[in-house]
Order: structure tokens, then C-alpha cells, then sequence
């Protein structure tokens, strides 16, 4: 489950949906970390 909530978030956030990404985050089972790690990866990515 959580790994489909991962791609998911990732999606959002490749897409620049942050908000999206957010709203997806605070229903999944991931810890605030991740969600702040999964962020700071795939935003860095874009660049």
C-alpha cells in the first residue's frame, strides 16, 4: 500500500501539484520524513 501512496505523492510532486502532493500525503501512512525526503528528491529532480 504505502509504496502505491509513494508513486502517487512522487507523481504530484514531478508534476508541480504541490498541493496535491500534500493532501495525498496527510491521508497516506507515511511518516512526515518520508514525505519530506520523497520532496526534497523528486523536486531536485526537475532541476
Amino acid at each position: 500500500m504505502k509504496q502505491k501512496e509513494i508513486e502517487k505523492i512522487k507523481r504530484a510532486v514531478q508534476d508541480g501539484q504541490m498541493e496535491s502532493a500534500e493532501h495525498l500525503f496527510q491521508y497516506s501512512d507515511l511518516s512526515r520524513n518520508e514525505f519530506t525526503e520523497l520532496l526534497e528528491i523528486y523536486q531536485r529532480k526537475d532541476r
